[in-house]
């Protein structure tokens, strides 16, 4: 494969787009929970980060354990599908 940079931008771009909504709907659950209170802001806040923590753990381990069996060798041997 090619690495340059117009190949590097091309598949790095959806995440950075994904990346940027995703901070846009944080933006937008402060504004509106902000006038709401500061209980529903700190709820909204503790929620979102067990929200981000277990998208997180759920990702890394899904991963690991569908695509290559656990064994973090990358040889594209392990094909379950």
């Amino acid at each position: 494969m090619n690495y340059d940079y117009k190949n590097i931008w091309r598949i790095s771009a959806p995440i950075i787009v994904s990346m940027i909504l995703t901070q846009l709907i944080g933006i937008t659950d402060v504004i509106y929970l902000g006038r709401v209170g500061t209980t529903a802001l700190g709820a909204a806040g503790l929620g979102s980060t067990y929200f981000f923590a277990f998208f997180v753990l759920v990702e890394k381990f899904g991963r690991y354990t569908v695509d290559c069996g656990g064994c973090f060798c990358n040889s594209g041997r392990h094909n379950y599908w």
